[in-house]
């Protein structure tokens, strides 16, 4: 194995993401960290108001509906 061939590999053998690609991907991710959006500071600590969520892992958006739905499968 070449210097070059190392250099593009980590080290598990596995050639690292994309640029601009998660390493997870939404459509295989479970999104278990889940952070809300707000619109208004007012509304910031109130799960029932969040306007959107964010996956922490791999960044995906989901909306409001998604968010809480998959918030309350884990409760």
């Amino acid at each position: 194995m070449s210097w070059f061939s190392r250099s593009k590999t980590d080290k598990s053998g596995e050639a690292p993401a994309k640029p601009g690609m998660a390493k997870n991907d939404p459509l295989t991710c479970t999104h278990q960290a889940l952070a809300p959006r707000w619109d208004r500071a007012e509304d910031m600590g109130k799960t029932a108001l969040a306007t959107s969520f964010v996956c922490e892992k791999c960044h995906h958006p989901l909306t409001p509906d998604e968010g809480r739905a998959i918030l309350a499968l884990r409760a």
